[in-house]
């Protein structure tokens, strides 16, 4: 019955998470000065989970010392800032890391060791005096604009306004960018790469596509490789 309530790992997680307020007061404060996008979770499928968790720790656990407002700032902090675990169907938190900025055109990476629990950040080019360190949260560099977006959205509840995704070009990569079928010459790229469901033109004839068209060329060009 507990394995398949899926509640309870989630249970698990903001209990644990919550006991560092007397096991690890200093890690706690760190985590606790991260975001939780409560308001955003609200509105999503996380949160009937978040309600089972709950539900699962004062009601069927008998644990009165959190309150539901603080189990669900628990899950929110570890849903909205957690990052996957090499080689285990697992995420981990760490406080620090976790205040570093994401961008599509990062300047450093960043390392798990799952076998010492440790967090790496190396730098990936030369990183200047005074200059915003930042990392890639997702981890397929080849996502058009409008998925890469729509994960970070889903996963972190923001919307990414990096220089790759504000760029029609993604800074000359064309990731997202398809062949003209008119001219045959150009390649057709988001107008305003910001706005989701905005327009696509080629660069050379300036013939326009909608997002839904682009999305199914796409699609079907996955089919055949």
């Amino acid at each position: 019955e507990l394995v398949e309530d899926s509640g309870v790992l989630a249970a698990v997680t903001a209990l644990r998470l919550l006991r560092l307020r007397d096991d690890n007061q200093e890690v706690f404060e760190r985590a606790d000065m991260l975001v939780d996008n409560a308001e955003t979770v609200r509105e999503t499928e996380d949160w009937a989970i978040q309600v089972k968790a709950v539900k699962f720790l004062r009601d069927r656990c008998g644990i009165e010392e959190f309150s539901a407002e603080e189990i669900h700032r628990a899950l929110g902090i570890f849903k909205s800032n957690s990052c996957n675990i090499a080689g285990f169907r697992a995420r981990g938190l760490f406080p620090t890391f976790s205040l570093i900025n994401h961008s599509c055109v990062r300047n450093a990476r960043h390392i798990v060791s799952s076998k010492d629990g440790i967090m790496e950040v190396v730098a990936q080019r030369d990183i200047k005096a005074g200059e915003e360190i930042n990392v890639r949260y997702t981890t397929s560099v080849l996502e058009t604009v409008a998925t890469r977006r729509k994960n970070i959205q889903t996963q972190w509840h923001f919307d990414c306004s990096c220089i790759r995704c504000r760029d029609s070009t993604e800074c000359g990569a064309y990731t997202s960018a398809i062949s003209c079928q008119k001219c045959k010459e150009g390649w057709v790229v988001p107008q305003a790469p910001l706005q989701d469901q905005a327009e696509w033109g080629c660069d050379k004839c300036g013939q326009i596509s909608t997002l839904d068209e682009v999305v199914n060329t796409v699609e079907k060009i996955k089919k055949v490789n």
